[in-house]
């Protein structure tokens, strides 16, 4: 992709409702907290957090919230670091280098990039973007109740120091799209239960690793209302589990987040041949197209757009290179990409990937 294709991206960007922010310190020099920070803030204003530790604090508004330097929330149970995302409909979350106590999202959407969540995560009634995170929890890493998750290069592990019957990954009437991710027990213990998926869930796993489990269990639960979609996934399912359907998914990873001044790559894996139609816009979305999509489109498609078609080589990898220009006022812009491929309807879709620029 050319220099100014990059610079069509960003002009895009800037026009859609991003002027007039404001920056809000967290640490020394600014805000106590990062609570202080928040209620101050307008929506859609930007928020960065100087290293150190902090507590919880709840985020009831569109918000950018970035570390500056490694970031704690939270001690002990008696000062603990939760982050509760209550967000109006269409309103959107973007956290980015947070290590964090337990994490709820109740309303609206978040997006976590390059966090840790160290005592699990809830997602209720609302939408979750990973990317390269890692998700901890006793015998629940992340439980989704009628809610729609994605991740990228992100780990789901148990912190049980023995085997624990899981689920590690818990879908409760919600969608949970996967790319590059992997799940394992502590100290290379087993999980009885990686995956369970009940009362209408989707899910659709890409290019990574579902780890395996004593002998005896099955390392995936579907109900007969439910499905789960693997593709060039690592498997390990005891004799006798029933194997999940597989199907040609569109997978997608990145070398290194959003960075000014540099070149962001981006690989997706498909079918050997097929063309990848990638999109790039400034906001995440959920749209469903029926029976064109196989999955939901996870961008604002009223601001997205063809950036580039991609054709996958014989092993099926398609490589993006996007530049990101260093000129001021684009630190702290989202910009986010999908793709789109495959031979006949319905067509695969990738989970969406970039977020915060820094």
């Amino acid at each position: 992709m050319r220099t100014h294709i990059a610079s069509a991206l960003f002009a895009s960007t800037l026009a859609v409702g991003l002027a007039a922010q404001t920056v809000h310190l967290v640490g020394p020099g600014g805000y106590a907290t990062i609570q202080q920070a928040v209620n101050a803030a307008a929506p859609d204003d930007i928020v960065h957090v100087q290293a150190g530790t902090y507590f919880s604090f709840t985020v009831q508004k569109s918000l950018r919230i970035r570390a500056l330097g490694p970031v704690t929330l939270g001690t002990s149970v008696l000062q603990p670091g939760d982050v509760f995302v209550q967000a109006p409909v269409g309103a959107t979350v973007d956290l980015v280098g947070f290590d964090i106590m337990r994490m709820f999202v109740t309303s609206g959407r978040a997006s976590l990039d390059s966090c840790t969540v160290q005592n699990g995560t809830r997602v209720e009634n609302a939408s979750l973007h990973l990317q390269s995170c890692l998700l901890l929890g006793g015998a629940t890493a992340m439980l989704a109740i009628q809610a729609d998750v994605t991740a990228v290069q992100t780990g789901f592990y148990s912190r049980q120091p023995f085997n624990t019957p899981g689920p590690l990954i818990d879908l409760d009437g919600s969608r949970f799209h996967a790319s590059a991710c992997s799940t394992s027990g502590h100290s290379f213990q087993t999980v009885e239960l990686y995956l369970r998926a009940m009362n209408g869930s989707r899910a659709w796993w890409a290019d990574g690793y579902i780890g395996w489990t004593p002998a005896g269990y099955c390392p995936l639960q579907v109900s007969p209302d439910s499905q789960v979609q693997i593709g060039r996934t690592n498997y390990a399912g005891a004799v006798g589990c029933a194997p999940p359907t597989t199907a040609p998914l569109l997978g997608v990873q990145r070398s290194t987040p959003l960075q000014l001044g540099q070149t962001f790559q981006l690989e997706f894996k498909t079918e050997p041949g097929a063309f990848v139609v990638l999109f790039a816009g400034p906001a995440l979305g959920t749209v469903d197209f029926g029976p064109l999509l196989a999955q939901p489109s996870w961008l604002d498609d009223r601001y997205s757009f063809v950036v580039s078609w991609l054709l996958a080589d014989a092993a099926g990898s398609a490589a993006a290179s996007i530049p990101i220009p260093s000129g001021p006022g684009l630190a702290d812009l989202t910009l986010w990409f999908k793709g789109i491929s495959g031979f006949s309807f319905p067509l695969q879709v990738s989970p969406p990937i970039g977020g915060v620029v820094r």
